[in-house]
């Protein structure tokens, strides 16, 4: 996986002059595609499994190489030109058995934009958005929507947490205060998607993630829990639809080491610990896989991943424990056994 994402891509749908040598395949792969080339409207890429695909499905590693393969999206929206062709990546088994589909991986919000700016060949999109529309994003990834943020949701017992609760009650419940005031009183919100089409008042994601922001969508969603039951808040949708908030969208590879350094500069506004900033390495990824698949035991490798997991999700993922294990600890008790220290 991680090959096909570093090269075999690039291989197959970039450059047309290298060497078809490398690879047979590749280059009878490469006829084909020229000759239907107007024929596709898809690209599907599946790993077949011999063993259980759900446990395929529940792998941060897998998940996280898979990811990067979607990423490379872009590699096969160049070929076709423009047409839309979409890429799909999944785990199959190798028995009959029927699987849902995946998450989509474009998702349009509606964008005031206010202007763009460029650095080295990347775009960032700034505007106000409706805090609500990355609250529908957010329902349809679930987590995978804080991939890229170094936390996941904090305690809704927290500070902050609590005062944009709050915030929201007085708009959308008791009418206290108008929608407008909302994104005058908020810091805004960071996404990156590894491609932005802007359009009439709306901008298409393709594999958005939050980097700074997830306390908010967390917030809402909290919120909207809460409020689950309350007829004023049915009564005040629009009053809700009308909370904006201010937002920049960057334009790049959302798993790449430019995007990493934005998630850390974006993630002030609560202390960062530095081992915290290790989460999305791809050896704390595996190290999660492990523990998991064989101790039964969760890794906690972003602040509050495990908090926010419900019973029957810690069930699904086989934990057994009813603690987790966590990056400092680890990294702790690993170098007191080398003579270091953190």
């Amino acid at each position: 996986m991680e090959r096909l994402a570093k090269d075999g891509l690039a291989r197959i749908f970039g450059n047309p002059t290298q060497d078809a040598g490398q690879n047979d395949l590749i280059s009878y792969l490469k006829k084909d595609l020229k000759e239907n080339r107007e024929r596709i409207d898809r690209v599907y890429i599946a790993f077949v499994f011999k063993g259980d695909v759900d446990a395929a499905e529940k792998s941060e590693g897998l998940s996280n190489r898979r990811e990067d393969i979607e990423n490379k999206a872009y590699l096969v929206h160049s070929f076709f030109g423009d047409r839309r062709v979409e890429l799909l990546v999944d785990f199959i088994a190798d028995k009959p058995g029927q699987k849902g589909p995946p998450p989509a991986q474009s998702y349009t919000i509606h964008l005031r934009e206010a202007g763009t700016s460029t650095h080295e060949g990347r775009t960032m999109h700034v505007g106000f958005i409706p805090l609500i529309e990355l609250h529908g994003i957010f329902k349809a990834l679930g987590q995978r929507f804080f991939d890229r943020n170094i936390r996941a949701a904090l305690s809704s017992d927290n500070a902050p947490n609590k005062k944009i609760r709050e915030a929201l009650d007085k708009i959308v419940i008791k009418e206290e205060q108008e929608p407008s005031i909302f994104v005058f009183r908020h810091n805004g919100v960071t996404l990156a998607a590894e491609r932005v089409g802007i359009s009439n008042g709306e901008a298409t994601l393709h594999v958005p993630r939050l980097l700074n922001g997830a306390q908010t969508v967390s917030s809402l969603a909290r919120f909207l829990e809460i409020q689950a039951g309350n007829p004023l808040l049915k009564k005040n949708q629009d009053r809700l639809k009308a909370v904006m908030v201010l937002a920049k969208i960057i334009e790049h590879d959302p798993s790449g080491e430019f995007v990493t350094q934005v998630t850390i500069s974006n993630n002030q506004q609560n202390p960062v610990p530095p081992w915290a900033l290790r989460a999305m390495d791809q050896r704390q990824v595996d190290l999660a896989d492990k523990f998991r698949d064989e101790l039964g035991i969760f890794y906690s490798r972003q602040e509050g991943s495990f908090e926010n997991l419900s019973d029957d999700e810690r069930a699904e993922l086989g934990i057994e424990d009813s603690k987790d294990l966590r990056i400092r600890p680890l990294a702790q008790t690993l170098l007191a056994v080398q003579g270091g220290c953190l």
